[in-house]
């Protein structure tokens, strides 16, 4: 979708990585109350060889591991949470902050439109995101506007356009031509 629009429209393709993303997706509350499912409880023993590092952690120094666990307000990386949870929090931002429209198609195919007077729409940027990783192409200010609004939810994401890899894939397009 994305190569074959930059291509017909001799635009450049991006793509951003959201680095430690699985540490930035939605806490099981919120997911909670979006939802309406039932509060994921997820606690995990320490090991062992761990407790005397986390007793320097303040208000863990008196920490029990015979009579407490860990609780987690949110996955991590690992966890089978993770990926969901981030992902629903990018669906979010995107739709509430970029003002980006889903595809009816695959809702993770984002779009932003300009409207004419006339009604005519005019695209000027595409995403599609597959977990953290996402690719674009339109209007080179409407991307670097779009990436400003996920740096300020996500922190700073490794960007790179013309030459990288997605989701395995090793693009590489003329800077010139955009073939």
């Amino acid at each position: 979708c994305i190569c074959m629009l930059a291509a017909q429209h001799r635009l450049a393709i991006w793509a951003a990585d959201v680095g430690q993303a699985f540490l930035k997706g939605m806490k099981f509350d919120e997911i909670a109350k979006l939802t309406g499912e039932p509060i994921r409880e997820v606690n995990f023993y320490l090991p062992s060889a761990s407790v005397p590092m986390l007793k320097q952690v303040k208000g863990f120094e008196s920490f029990n591991p015979q009579l407490e666990v860990l609780h987690c307000d949110k996955p991590g990386t690992g966890s089978v949470d993770a990926p969901r949870c981030f992902s629903m929090k990018l669906s979010i931002v995107t739709r509430e902050k970029c003002g980006m429209e889903s595809s009816s198609v695959d809702p993770e195919i984002c779009f932003i439109h300009d409207v004419k007077p006339n009604g005519e729409k005019l695209l000027k940027c595409v995403i599609t995101k597959h977990v953290d990783d996402l690719k674009f192409t339109g209007e080179r200010s409407t991307i670097q506007w779009v990436l400003h609004k996920l740096q300020d939810v996500f922190g700073e994401l490794k960007v790179t356009w013309h030459d990288f890899t997605n989701c395995g894939v090793h693009h590489v397009q003329d800077k010139v031509s955009k073939g």
